[in-house]
C-alpha cells in the first residue's frame, strides 16, 4: 500500500509539472456541450463605412486595429460564442491582411479565453491553384494549429473550407493525402454535395437565406449527412448555420438577396431549425459581415440586441431546449452616447446576462458526432456589453487616425517567423518548484 501511495504521488507530481511546462489547459479536450461558432471578417477599413450599408457599427473601426479585434473577442465571449472562424485568404499576398489579423486574433483569443480557426477560401485571389491551397493548409497545420488558442476538437485542429467545389472530389483526395494523410485535422466543406464527404469530415452551409424555409433545409441536410455516414460506416459532422437576416445589395452583385430580420424572428427561426436538425455544432453567419448584412455585432439601429439574443439562443441549444420562432418586438432605434473605449478604466457594468455558460443540460443529448464545448469564463467577469466596443475611427474627413500596430503577446506567437513555439506561459512558476519536487522524489 505504501509503495502504491508513493507511485501515485510521484505520478501526480510529474503530471502537474508537465501541465505547467506545456502551458496547455487540460480543459481544451473537455467533452460535453455543443460548439457555437461564428464567421468573422477582418478586411474592413475606413472606406468600408462610407458605403451605403443597411446598417452601421456603433463605432467604425479598422480590422487591422488590435484593440478592435480585442473588443470583438470580448463581445463574442459575452454572447456565449466558443470560437470565431475568420475568412482567411491564406498566408501569402502583399495586400492580404487576413494573415496578420488572424495572428492577432489568436493572441487576443488566448488572452480572453476564446478560440479561433480559419475558413479557407478556395477562390481567393491569393490562392489561385490547388497547390497554393495545399501550401496554405501546411502553414495552418505547422504554425497556426500549434497555437493554444486555435480551435481543436478531440485533439484535432478544425479548418472550414469555402467554395471547395472549385475543384473536383478526386483533386481533394490527392491533396489530403499530401497535406493530411493521417487525417490529423478536421476538414469541413461548404454546401450540400454529399460527394465531398469522401474527403471532408463534415458539411455546413455558409448562407441559408436563399431558402423560403431555412429550418426545413437544415433538417433535411442534417438527415442526409447522418444517412451517408451510416451507409459508409464513418462519422461525419453536421454543422447547422443560423443567421439574423441578409442584405447584400451594397455589393452590386447580379444576384442580390434581402431577407428581413423581422425584429429577431428570422434569427430565432434559423436557430429552431438548427436545433431540430440535431446539429453537432452551430455556426453563425456572421459575427460582423457588414457587406452581407448578416452581422450580430452591435449596430446603430439595434445596439446589443443580437448579442443578447445570441446568448439566449446558444444557451437553449446547448441545454436541449427548442428555441421558439416567435418574433421579439423590434429593438428601438437609439442615438447612443459615445461608449468608452474597451481599454478605458472599468466602468460600472450593466446587469449581466441571465445566462450561465456552464449550464447543466436539462435534457440528455445524443449527438451524432463529437460534441465539444470549450469552457468560457463566467459572463459576470466581463464589463457591460456596450463597454466592449471597438475604438472610434476618425473618418469624418475621409482619413483615419493613428491605428496601433497589431501586436501579439510576447513569448506566445511571433508575428514573424516560421517556427512559433508552443505557449509556455507558466514555465517560470514550474521552474521555481522543480528543485523541491526533485528533492521530494528522492526522499520517497
Amino acid at each position: 500500500m505504501i509503495r502504491q501511495m508513493r507511485r501515485w504521488r510521484r505520478g501526480l507530481i510529474w503530471f502537474l509539472l508537465l501541465a505547467f511546462l506545456t502551458g496547455t489547459p487540460p480543459s481544451l479536450q473537455a467533452q460535453g456541450e455543443r460548439l457555437v461558432l461564428a464567421f468573422y471578417c477582418a478586411t474592413f477599413d475606413e472606406n468600408t463605412w462610407t458605403l451605403p450599408l443597411p446598417d452601421q457599427p456603433l463605432n467604425p473601426y479598422r480590422s487591422s486595429d488590435a484593440a478592435s479585434i480585442e473588443a470583438h473577442v470580448l463581445q463574442a465571449r459575452w454572447a456565449g460564442i466558443d470560437a470565431l472562424i475568420m475568412d482567411w485568404d491564406g498566408p501569402y499576398g502583399e495586400d492580404n491582411q487576413t494573415e496578420p489579423n488572424f495572428r492577432v486574433l489568436l493572441a487576443k483569443a488566448m488572452t480572453h479565453g476564446l478560440r479561433a480557426a480559419v475558413a479557407v477560401d478556395a477562390t481567393a485571389s491569393t490562392l489561385t491553384t490547388l497547390d497554393e491551397v495545399g501550401q496554405a493548409l501546411t502553414v495552418v497545420r505547422q504554425q497556426h494549429a500549434l497555437h493554444a488558442a486555435y480551435l481543436h476538437v478531440a485533439g484535432k485542429p478544425v479548418v472550414f473550407f469555402q467554395h471547395q467545389e472549385q475543384y473536383p472530389v478526386e483533386s481533394w483526395v490527392t491533396l489530403r493525402q499530401q497535406v493530411d494523410p493521417d487525417r490529423a485535422m478536421i476538414w469541413l466543406a461548404e454546401g450540400a454535395d454529399l460527394a465531398y464527404l469522401e474527403v471532408f469530415d463534415g458539411l455546413y452551409l455558409r448562407n441559408v437565406a436563399w431558402w423560403d424555409d431555412p429550418g426545413a433545409m437544415l433538417v433535411s441536410l442534417g438527415d442526409e449527412v447522418r444517412s451517408w455516414s451510416r451507409e459508409h460506416g464513418v462519422q461525419r459532422v453536421w454543422v447547422a448555420t443560423v443567421l439574423p437576416g441578409y442584405d447584400d445589395r451594397v455589393t452590386g452583385s447580379a444576384q442580390t438577396l434581402v431577407r428581413e430580420r423581422e425584429g429577431g424572428a428570422t434569427y430565432r427561426t434559423s436557430w429552431a431549425g438548427a436545433r431540430q436538425s440535431d446539429a453537432d455544432w452551430v455556426i453563425i453567419t456572421s459575427f460582423n459581415d457588414w457587406l452581407a448584412g448578416t452581422q450580430i455585432e452591435p449596430a446603430q439601429s439595434y445596439r446589443n440586441f443580437y448579442l443578447d439574443l445570441t446568448a439566449e439562443l446558444a444557451l437553449q441549444y446547448r441545454s436541449g431546449v427548442a428555441p421558439t420562432a416567435t418574433a421579439e418586438p423590434p429593438p428601438p432605434t437609439l442615438t447612443p452616447t459615445p461608449p468608452p473605449s474597451p481599454l478605458s478604466p472599468p466602468q460600472t457594468p450593466t446587469p449581466p446576462l441571465t445566462m450561465t455558460p456552464q449550464l447543466t443540460p436539462t435534457a440528455t443529448l445524443t449527438p451524432t458526432a463529437t460534441p465539444f464545448r470549450l469552457p468560457v469564463p463566467a459572463a459576470t467577469t466581463l464589463p457591460a456589453a456596450e463597454d466592449l466596443l471597438p475604438p472610434q475611427a476618425e473618418i469624418a474627413d475621409g482619413t483615419a487616425g493613428v491605428t496601433p500596430t497589431p501586436t501579439v503577446v510576447p513569448g506566445r506567437y511571433p508575428v514573424e517567423g516560421s517556427e512559433p513555439a508552443r505557449p509556455c506561459f507558466l514555465w517560470p512558476v514550474a521552474l521555481l518548484w522543480l528543485p523541491a519536487a526533485v528533492a521530494f522524489l528522492r526522499r520517497h
